[in-house]
């Protein structure tokens, strides 16, 4: 039968050289991936019906710098996307930094990394629960690349 080890639980295994058998770890699968594309789904959905503005999917992609083809390609397993992409979505649908980084994980194999500067400004922006266009007005301000390339989705 398989534990429940958390990621943590795993790496701090490594890093201790102690052996757990991979047989009892549960591996993130194709599966796992497809739940949580639901999930981001149903959020985009709930986040859409909860607000005036976007009122539908292509104005949320829009809103999140994506375009709608690229966003709706993701979310039905199609297509995969790069860090910042990802983040895009997460901060307009107003994830914590917590969910952020673990989907970041399962998805791109990545992290924020608070030693990085422009890194370090979304995670605050995160933090404080400010808008995408926010955090792209203070990584311009401070001479770094925006989230959000000028002229909207790419």
């Amino acid at each position: 039968m398989k534990k429940k080890y958390s990621t943590n639980d795993i790496l701090s295994g490594i890093q201790d050289k102690e052996t757990i058998n991979p047989e009892e770890i549960s591996f993130y699968t194709k599966e796992d991936e497809r739940k949580d594309l639901e999930q981001i789904s149903a959020d985009i959905e709930a986040y859409i019906s909860s607000h005036k503005t976007p009122s539908s999917f292509n104005e949320f992609a829009r809103e999140a710098c994506i375009t709608p083809s690229h966003l709706n390609q993701f979310l039905n397993g199609k297509k995969h996307m790069t860090k910042y992409y990802l983040v895009r979505i997460f901060i307009t649908l107003g994830y914590d930094i917590d969910r952020v980084n673990s989907l970041l994980q399962r998805f791109d194999g990545s992290f924020l990394y608070a030693r990085n500067k422009r890194d370090y400004i979304i995670m605050n922006g995160i933090v404080d629960k400010r808008s995408l266009d926010e955090i792209d007005f203070e990584l311009r301000a401070q001479g770094l690349e925006s989230l959000c390339p000028l002229g909207g989705s790419d």
